[in-house]
């Protein structure tokens, strides 16, 4: 059996009907089975993240309306490091991979 404080419930509801969401859900349900995660600011009005998974690399941004996703990666082997720099996100684990956070283009990608 579950106890609900009825006030609570009630200030939790009133506090999602003045709220607007500021995230996309898909994005974030992609993020599920990501294990390694860094962001930084890119811009005072951005900020861009950057999440791994077994096999995937997602590259977000945080903008005004939000988190949207920007560039997904797929990748054959299992991702054990990521970083940011100011200009790149590096990833990999017997390859190294790289994005260019200017053009979102990778390079190292296996085709």
């Amino acid at each position: 059996m579950t106890t609900v404080n009825l006030r609570k419930l009630v200030a939790c509801a009133e506090a999602a009907e003045c709220s607007k969401p500021s995230f996309n859900s898909e994005v974030v349900s992609r993020t599920k089975d990501c294990y390694l995660l860094t962001s930084r600011s890119k811009l005072k009005e951005e900020t861009v993240v950057a999440a791994a998974s077994n096999n995937s690399v997602l590259i977000c941004g945080w903008v005004d309306t939000g988190l949207i996703l920007i560039k997904q990666v797929m990748v054959k082997e299992s991702i054990t490091a990521l970083l940011m720099t100011k200009e790149y996100v590096l990833f990999g684990n017997q390859s190294v991979y790289d994005i260019d956070l200017k053009t979102f283009e990778v390079n190292g990608e296996e085709n």
